[in-house]
């Protein structure tokens, strides 16, 4: 959450600052093509394509898109021989098109799976992955999200007024993070060794980044989404923590080929009161840093 993350990454990222650099007409020109706009954030350059159109209810709650439709793709290496690792959203009814637009277009994807929990409408993350010229990539990336109802060009959500209660989130956690609106996120590295792919070290931001969101229903109610991505020595901790605690795991997969160490990506979802919700997340991500290498 890297050929492909999460996460976590980071969709839902505080805004990142805008590309800078030799190649920048490169990168403007990949972003016309996805009809998002460049930025760069832990080595990489990104594109948000977030799913504002999808109004997604779960637990009887209209679900943040930061929750439930944060789509994204990243860029790292030069605009000629870059590596695209990304997470893009789909319901139903859009998978199978979408599909068959990134085989026939030379990309492939590592993972397709859900966050959350009997969701309505059902919400599919697909991890893309591939390697070349950054605009071909987008050029196909461009074919399939026209099979999807994902709105290009991208306009930024106007900003929220903060009532999610960050204090308790980033002070239970032990993590600084970012707020907007109703939702506290955070991001971490618990990969603490560079990971390799493609004869290269990826950015670990790109490659090994554990993100978790949470909204705030009320003062006494959560809602939380996250990616923990570990090593498999940190796995089966990570995952007996969040069990045990009473939080339910949606999804274990890997984002790459090939990596060194392996990453795999463990999402999770939780409803209820903040305090007991949080401990439980605390609980795992201090297991994977007790079981890192």
């Amino acid at each position: 959450m890297r050929l492909c993350v999460l996460l976590l990454a980071i969709g839902s990222l505080a805004t990142p600052g805008r590309a800078q650099g030799p190649h920048d007409a490169a990168w403007d020109s990949v972003g016309n093509l996805l009809g998002a706009a460049p930025a760069t954030t832990g080595g990489y350059v990104r594109y948000n394509l977030p799913r504002h159109d999808l109004k997604v209810m779960v637990a009887g709650v209209r679900a943040s898109t930061v929750l439930a439709g944060d789509g994204w793709v990243g860029f790292y290496g030069a605009p000629g021989d870059a590596t695209l690792m990304g997470d893009l959203v789909v319901v139903a009814r859009e998978l199978a098109a979408f599909e068959r637009e990134l085989i026939a277009g030379g990309l492939n994807f590592t993972s397709v799976h859900s966050r959350l929990l009997d969701e309505s409408p059902h919400v599919m993350y697909v991890h893309v992955l591939g390697h070349g010229v950054a605009t071909t990539m987008a050029r196909v990336l461009d074919h399939a999200l026209a099979r999807t109802a994902t709105p290009r060009p991208v306009v930024r959500a106007p900003a929220a007024p903060l009532t999610a209660d960050t204090a308790i989130v980033f002070t239970t956690l032990g993590l600084h993070g970012w707020g907007s609106g109703s939702v506290a996120s955070v991001s971490v590295e618990l990969v603490r060794v560079p990971v390799a792919a493609n004869g290269g070290v990826l950015p670990g931001a790109l490659a090994a980044t554990s993100l978790i969101n949470v909204q705030f229903v009320s003062g006494t109610r959560v809602i939380v989404s996250g990616d923990i991505a570990a090593t498999e020595r940190q796995l089966e901790p990570v995952i007996r923590a969040l069990v045990h605690g009473g939080l339910t795991v949606t999804a274990v997969h890997s984002q790459l080929f090939g990596e060194t160490p392996r990453v795999i990506s463990t999402h999770f979802w939780g409803d209820g009161p903040p305090a007991s919700v949080l401990a439980v997340v605390r609980i795992a991500l201090d297991a994977a840093r007790s079981a890192a290498p």
